[in-house]
């Protein structure tokens, strides 16, 4: 098997690992000490993998894609959102876990779109407005669930807790 099939193949499947372990954290309780915490650093462990491994995968194509374009954003998002949680800090007039969970959700939102774009088109006819589905419906399906989020957790917390993260 050639060195390129061996890294699609891992990078295939670091997108699935990113898929499954994004729902299911999303899903844990969210407690400081929790499992919550440690499923999102290896979460942004296997982002920075499968972004990075996407990069090389891309790079063997003198043309620039969508997700060589993508990427970086989809990066910053996930480390601001991490750099958020671990530091606790309000920025910008925001409590910290209002970046958290845009940083976090915005980079699953990348995640979502780049495997949809890879995997629905090769099962279903492709087709323009196919395309244009697949790249609006889950920033916006992601975006008002990240928006939601952002108001039960701001609400739930007070807003010296936001600030100083204690």
């Amino acid at each position: 098997m050639r060195t390129m099939d061996m890294l699609i193949i891992a990078h295939a499947a670091l997108a699935v690992a990113l898929l499954v372990m994004g729902a299911v954290n999303i899903a844990l309780p969210k407690r400081r000490a929790g499992a919550h915490g440690r499923v999102g650093r290896a979460y942004l462990v296997l982002l920075v993998a499968a972004l990075g491994s996407g990069m090389v995968i891309g790079a063997r194509d003198p043309a620039i894609s969508v997700f060589e374009i993508v990427t970086p954003p989809t990066l910053i998002l996930g480390i601001s959102g991490y750099v958020a949680a671990r530091y606790r800090r309000a920025w910008l007039g925001r409590p910290w876990v209002f970046w958290h969970i845009q940083g976090q959700g915005g980079a699953y939102i990348g995640v979502v779109t780049a495997t949809l774009f890879q995997t629905v088109p090769r099962v279903v006819p492709s087709s323009p407005l196919l395309l244009i589905l697949l790249g609006v419906l889950p920033s916006i399906v992601g975006t008002i669930l990240i928006v939601v989020a952002i108001r039960r957790w701001t609400r739930r917390r007070g807003a010296s807790t936001m600030v100083t993260g204690r």
